[in-house]
């Protein structure tokens, strides 16, 4: 049954933090992600989404702040490849590692474009998934029913909007870009591609199987190569790497034992000088407070002798302004003096001269005061003088005693501790010998595995290139018809809205030239019931995997469903978003919400071996919680019944 050959499958999403990694692991069929609004549910599928080439991701706030960047183990055709992305920006280049996220570092990483705008040092990250995919490299008309056309490229991105249905796209009218012309015809031409209904598809597979062939004659060059330059450099085998690594594991681990142990010993036998030690910390903390009281006290003696002789500039000043008085007369009127100096003559008016006009027994009260302050701060200057001294005898003493006890430790503690010493530092030098022992192995290991990888990619376009010769012969023979494929996903959705069932399931078909499909004969983006294009659209969607696994097509194996209960009744009917939820449909019945979730473990069921659903939901229905609990991969609730409270579990 299952014949698509773009076998798309999610292991493992991780977001690097900056404080913990948030991790969710996914399996075969259907993945369940439900909880509580706002607890990042649907952040999980936008970074599956834009570790898939997606230009952004919604970066709320707790993503912001918490992430740095993101990563994505997938199997593309069954090989494993983990895929990194700075979440902060776009436009970095993507890093594909060829192994799991646990074995990243032992792999050589590609570098890749994020779009087609600027190219890595690997080429860009959408032909990288098509090549890998086994999806051949083609171009479309952007107006196909022009001759002349110019053509564009069908890049990952275009493919995979036939597998991701958002959460702004579950029951949206213009879904698929309808309103955009330009986007909805590549849309048309991408689905024509995806379903092998192109004109020029035959001439473009026989474009891609030459460039297969080529690309395998480059591999093969360079495994050749690089196996040539092995062997004449007499490289290591592989086995002989690992055994050499390993050995190299054991001797550091050993060194490492055996380093602890003479630390352990080093810290035991000098226990004994504990007390000795002690002493020496407190006469350090004593030595060191004491420089700190002798620091402020010879501040408080600066300040002193400072204001010492400012009071006596102030008594000079007073003194003579008293010999003034005494020799100037006692009168009111100006006088003449001659200079004592230069014989020129003086006039002094006495009126404007207040000192002068002090009387005298006031400026020698004044004086008394000023002395005796003065004799108060002589006995602070010897109060402090002497403390100085006394603190600089003590720490004469303090530091002698120090030095002492010091000399005595060294001595002791030299005679135990030199042979460990010696013996640590012999065994120290060996673990910096044996980690560049390891790095070099480890180099080297990288160097094998990836020669084994272009051994492996070698023999994938191999297998490749017969798939698309098998493909194009039949394609040859027997090109699939428009109107064969679509009454077959058609039927398929019949079928579907049967089973949920909707009211009046007729008129069911898809429409030829949109490519979208038409209920009661009406075409999706003209039905009023918003639930009727949630359930719709989700069954086109179903309708399009199913097909695939039953034809030859080029979609990925992989659907992702954000919020499927948008607009319908789920458990009750206060817990509807919908405001759009019509009487007449009678999609207010939760038993339709439960039968959308038993058709998705029924089509699990059917196809698990290979296919994968993702569906992300505030809630699943209450009769068929028991059941779906083994397809629950996330439950978010911030009153704390689920796993965590929210995707990013430690913010604020």
């Amino acid at each position: 049954m299952i014949k698509s050959s773009a076998k798309l499958k999610i292991n493992k999403l991780e977001l690097i933090g900056r404080d913990k990694n948030y991790i969710v692991e996914f399996h075969n069929g259907l993945n369940i992600i439900y909880g509580d609004s706002d607890t990042g549910k649907s952040s999980i599928l936008n970074l599956v989404n834009y570790l898939l080439g997606s230009k952004n991701v919604y970066m709320y706030e707790e993503l912001e702040v918490h992430g740095t960047d993101a990563l994505l183990e997938v199997l593309l055709n069954d090989e494993v490849f983990t895929i990194k992305r700075n979440i902060h920006n776009a436009n970095d280049f993507i890093e594909v590692y060829p192994s799991n996220i646990e074995d990243m570092e032992n792999t050589f990483p590609l570098q890749l474009g994020p779009d087609y705008k600027k190219a890595g040092s690997d080429g860009f990250f959408s032909d990288f998934l098509l090549e890998s995919l086994n999806i051949p490299l083609v171009e479309v008309k952007q107006a196909p029913t022009k001759p002349d056309s110019k053509t564009i490229r069908v890049s990952f991105r275009d493919i995979f909007k036939f597998c991701y249905l958002n959460q702004d796209d579950v029951g949206n009218k213009d879904i698929l870009d309808r309103k955009n012309f330009v986007v909805f015809t590549k849309n048309k031409e991408t689905f024509k591609f995806i379903h092998n209904l192109l004109d020029t598809q035959i001439l473009q597979m026989e474009k891609e199987l030459g460039e297969k062939r080529r690309k395998r004659s480059e591999i093969l060059e360079e495994y050749n190569i690089v196996t040539s330059f092995l062997r004449d450099t007499r490289f290591d085998t592989e086995d002989s790497i690992n055994h050499t690594l390993q050995q190299t594991n054991l001797e550091l681990n050993f060194i490492e034992s055996e380093i602890s142990k003479i630390n352990a010993t080093l810290l035991s036998d000098t226990n004994k000088f504990e007390n000795l030690r002690q002493d020496i910390f407190l006469l350090e903390k004593q030595i060191n407070e004491s420089h700190t009281e002798k620091a402020i006290k010879e501040t408080q003696l600066e300040q002193n002798i400072r204001l010492k002789k400012e009071y006596k500039k102030d008594i000079d000043k007073l003194e003579a302004s008293i010999e003034v008085k005494e020799i100037i007369p006692d009168t009111e009127e100006e006088i003449d003096l001659s200079c004592p100096v230069c014989d020129g003559s003086i006039v002094i008016d006495l009126k404007d001269n207040p000192i002068i006009q002090y009387e005298p027994e006031i400026l020698k009260n004044e004086i008394k005061k000023l002395k005796l302050r003065i004799n108060d701060i002589d006995g602070l200057i010897i109060e402090q003088r002497n403390a100085i001294y006394l603190i600089e005898d003590n720490l004469i003493r303090w530091k002698r005693q120090l030095g002492e006890y010091k000399n005595t430790l060294d001595m002791n503690t030299k005679e135990i501790i030199s042979p460990y010493l010696a013996q640590r530092d012999e065994l120290t030098s060996k673990r910096a010998a044996l980690h560049e022992t390891k790095q070099r192995v480890l180099y080297f290991q990288k160097i094998r595995t990836k020669l084994n990888k272009l051994n492996q990619s070698a023999e994938t376009i191999v297998e490749q290139i017969a798939e698309l010769g098998e493909k194009l012969e039949e394609l040859k023979k027997d090109t699939p018809e428009l109107e064969k494929v679509i009454n077959d996903i058609s039927d398929i959705l019949s079928e579907y809205l049967n089973t949920i069932p909707i009211r009046n399931a007729h008129g069911i078909s898809i429409n030829k030239n949109s490519f979208l499909p038409i209920v009661r004969k009406k075409d999706y983006y003209n039905l009023t019931s918003g639930g009727l294009r949630t359930i719709v659209s989700v069954g086109y969607f179903i309708s399009l995997l199913i097909y695939g696994a039953k034809n030859n097509s080029y979609l990925p194996t992989l659907l992702m469903i954000d919020t499927i209960g948008k607009y319908l009744g789920t458990n009750n009917i206060a817990s509807s978003t919908s405001k759009d939820i019509a009487d007449d449909e009678e999609l207010k019945d939760p038993k339709k919400y439960g039968n959308l979730y038993k058709y998705l473990i029924n089509l699990s069921e059917t196809l698990s071996e290979t296919y994968q659903i993702i569906v992300v939901d505030n809630q699943l229905p209450s009769d068929l919680e028991n059941q779906l609990t083994q397809y629950v991969v996330k439950h978010f609730s911030v009153d704390g019944v689920g796993d965590s409270k929210g995707f990013i579990d430690n913010a604020e």
